[in-house]
């Protein structure tokens, strides 16, 4: 069975009324959050590289693609 685990929130918006009446919250779950930026973020540098062991880069390049095969992540190209 393939289960997609992003974006799966408001499928249980109904049941956050048992939690709370918070209206940003409650609209949050069911719609989105949509952050209004003044200008458009750019990132001026690029990140450095950080150091890991074959072990620990492995170990991250198998997590990346368990969270790709379950849809909680998307590849994107520049």
């Amino acid at each position: 069975m393939d289960i997609k685990v992003g974006a799966r929130l408001s499928s249980f918006a109904s049941r956050w009324l048992e939690v709370t009446d918070d209206p940003l919250v409650l609209d949050t779950v069911a719609g989105g959050l949509k952050i209004n930026f003044i200008s458009k973020p750019s990132q001026r540098s690029s990140p450095c590289d950080i150091a890991m062991s074959d072990e620990m880069h492995a170990v991250c390049q198998a997590e990346v693609e368990s969270l790709l095969k379950k849809g909680a992540i998307e590849e994107i190209t520049d």
